[in-house]
């Protein structure tokens, strides 16, 4: 560019520097106007190279200095922490009277360990062990907006309990109450404000074959000074939701196949042949083959597609059977789902393997099932070791 003089700058060292950039001077010192071009940084040969290209304007001095900025190596700092941490909250260990030592609880530590466990006595579940055990507890504050600046809140206990199972049914739904209250006591006897769990929403999870749901729950008050443990009582009740099946339905197969079935389920909720007369007729569904397609190699592939109108209901799968029951060869490779205020709409994607001679398809449908809620009994003790259990109860009543 007319007026301008460009200027490459290049920097090789045999060692790594931390190169942070240059700055042309004048020889009075004084900062040169640039615009820089290009800053390239790289390793060849194991020199380290630098380079940087500048258009600036026409100097009348014939010469320039260079600045070049690195960075200084990290130090090392030594800070001292010197800070006891009690169920209490947080201490200062120097100004202790006792220097830190554990202060013994006023009465004995209760024979209670970290889980419960209950039978389900009826429902989906009739039979299925259900029990509690904590996950995670910690002493922290949580950000609240007071004024419309957000703060942190005043130290609280805060509990994760993990509800599990295992089995054909699992955590799902929304309780009643959704905030559930467990009493809190401490070592030294004194009983604290109830730690208040949030079941919103709860949500099933899996692991190893075991059905799961975590439950937060918060005590907004700390134990006393001196308290070695807490402990917490009382029941959760979670709800469980199962997968059940409808009969099997057959149709033709071929394209635009559709047959009407009453809901999966709808009938569970009517009570009595007066109720039945008050609903009318029993909500149906339709079930349609959407397409079909016939491969050179035996295989067929078909959208089965699920349509409800107006009912809650929740599709898990369909399930793809031969005249005695059993599971087709099958496979599926796509899967949407359409929702809105009136209904849900259902399509899978299946490939029937070596299935050239079949002349109708088998389709049974998957469905979630709400069961009763199950009241699960809840009675752990922790300390800062973490859950308290036999053998360490005796320890601590010593």
């Amino acid at each position: 560019e007319k007026g301008k003089k460009r200027v490459a700058l290049e920097l090789s060292a045999n060692v790594p520097l931390g190169i942070r950039g240059f700055e042309l001077q004048t020889a009075k010192g004084q900062p040169v106007l640039e615009e820089e071009q290009r800053w390239e940084s790289n390793m060849l040969f194991g020199f380290w190279n630098w380079s940087r290209i500048l258009d600036m304007d026409e100097l009348t001095e014939g010469e320039l200095r260079v600045m070049v900025r690195y960075a200084v190596e990290p130090r090392r700092v030594l800070a001292k922490i010197d800070t006891r941490v009690a169920l209490s909250g947080f201490g200062d260990g120097a100004g202790d009277a006792d220097g830190g030592k554990a202060r013994p609880g006023k009465e004995e530590l209760p024979e209670a360990g970290h889980a419960g466990a209950v039978a389900v006595q009826s429902g989906l579940g009739k039979g299925q062990v259900v029990r509690a055990k904590l996950d995670r507890f910690e002493i922290g504050s949580d950000d609240v907006r007071m004024n419309n600046v957000l703060e942190k809140s005043p130290l609280k206990m805060m509990f994760n309990m993990r509800v599990e199972t295992k089995g054909a049914i699992g955590f799902e739904g929304q309780p009643i109450p959704r905030e559930q209250s467990l009493e809190v006591t401490d070592s030294t006897g004194r009983v604290l404000k109830p730690v208040v769990f949030d079941l919103s929403w709860v949500s099933n999870r899996t692991d190893n074959g075991v059905f799961y749901t975590v439950v937060k729950g918060k005590c907004p008050e700390l134990a006393s000074e001196g308290a070695e443990w807490v402990r917490v009582k009382g029941t959760l009740r979670v709800p469980m939701t199962g997968i059940k099946e409808s009969p099997v339905y057959e149709l033709p197969l071929e394209k635009g196949a559709e047959q009407h079935v009453p809901v999966p389920g709808q009938e569970e909720t009517i009570d009595s042949v007066e109720d039945m007369a008050t609903a009318g007729d029993a909500p149906t569904c339709k079930l349609c083959l959407k397409e079909v397609g016939r491969r050179e190699n035996g295989d067929v592939q078909v959208d089965i597609s699920l349509q409800v109108d107006d009912v809650p209901f929740e599709l898990d799968g369909f399930e793809l059977v031969d005249g005695k029951g059993n599971p087709l060869d099958a496979f599926c490779s796509g899967s949407i789902r359409l929702g809105g205020c009136s209904g849900q709409h259902w399509v899978r994607t299946f490939t029937v393997r070596k299935a050239s001679d079949m002349k109708r398809l088998r389709v049974k449908l998957k469905y979630k099932a709400e069961a009763d809620t199950v009241a699960v009994p809840v009675d752990m003790t922790v300390g800062l070791g973490g859950p308290v259990t036999g053998k360490s109860a005796e320890k601590h009543g010593k």
